[in-house]
């Protein structure tokens, strides 16, 4: 590992841990926008029409929603984002807040930097005040968002230097006999990312499946058995089935040139043997004046007696 990469690392860790440093907090937050958008269009929905029903109404608490919701719905699973222990419960309180603001800035006695009149210099002066400390921190945001992406990048170099070809085993595991049908699926990383009203994403971690294992007999593995073939049997078995080049064994054909039987696999390697063969000019002579073909090369003369054969058959 090399010393400016260390280096680096531990400046920007000294950063973090330095209290030394003046951090600038943020003025005020963006109370429309800053919520979880991992919530399917359908959960969210509902957690933002319960929201308004809450400002609308002007209930004082959560457990008086929640007894109100019971004299209208017979299931109420669905709403259990009220409770303070669900996970969905803080992005319900911010759309609460969020109808809180817009209620607030309709009303007659909202503040003046609330209503924006543009009239009020005091007004005026806080929006401004607010707009540069905005920018300190945003500022301030994108420097520290630069850092930590280079020391990431640090880190990675460093991880990427080490040899990790070089390891040392400390244990195998053997897993035999396993029925693939009982495996479970692998978990969905995008549906565990969303948030859900009833909660069911969390049922998995909560109730672990139980994954056996079926147990070999001692002294006996169980081997998936492998069904090895001999060179050209399945080549043969082809020929066998076929009617063209079959006789009453299925596996000899006659020789036009020798007047032979011939094994149906080794048929076209011995008539190519045949046709290169000078013992055999006379016959492939007498084939060309037969048919009148004096320009054939070895090849047509293969295919055209391979044709004669099979019409034969």
């Amino acid at each position: 590992m090399s010393s400016p990469i260390k280096e680096g690392v531990e400046n920007v860790q000294h950063k973090e841990n330095d209290s030394n440093i003046q951090v600038p907090k943020e003025p005020f937050s963006f109370i429309f926008s800053n919520y979880h958008k991992d919530v399917t269009n359908k959960d969210l929905q509902i957690i933002r029409i319960t929201a308004e029903y809450f400002v609308a109404n002007e209930i004082t608490d959560l457990n008086s929603l929640l007894v109100q919701l019971k004299e209208s719905f017979e299931d109420i699973s669905q709403f259990n984002f009220c409770k303070a222990d669900h996970p969905l419960n803080d992005l319900f309180l911010a759309f609460i807040n969020q109808y809180k603001q817009i209620k607030i800035c309709r009303s007659a006695t909202a503040p003046p930097c609330i209503k924006n009149t543009g009239k009020d210099e005091s007004s005026q002066n806080e929006f401004l005040q607010r707009c540069f400390k905005r920018s300190i921190f945003n500022e301030y945001a994108k420097e520290y968002h630069t850092e930590k992406e280079e020391a990431n990048k640090l880190q990675k170099i460093q991880f990427y230097s080490f040899n990790w070809t070089k390891f040392k085993v400390v244990g195998k595991i053997i897993v035999d006999g396993i029925d693939e049908t009982t495996v479970p699926e692998p978990l969905d990383f995008k549906m565990l990312s969303l948030k859900n009203i009833n909660n069911t994403i969390s049922t998995l971690f909560n109730e672990p499946t139980a994954f056996k294992v079926a147990e070999s007999e001692p002294g006996k593995k169980s081997k998936r058995k492998l069904n090895v073939r001999g060179a050209g049997e399945t080549r043969r078995k082809k020929n066998k089935n076929s009617p063209n080049l079959s006789t009453e064994n299925g596996r000899m054909i006659e020789c036009p040139i020798t007047h032979k039987m011939v094994e149906a696999d080794n048929f076209d390697k011995h008539l190519r043997i045949l046709l290169s063969d000078p013992n055999y000019k006379q016959e492939r002579e007498k084939y060309e004046a037969k048919h009148r073909l004096t320009n054939l090369t070895t090849d047509e003369i293969f295919e055209n007696i391979q044709r004669i054969v099979q019409k034969g058959k």
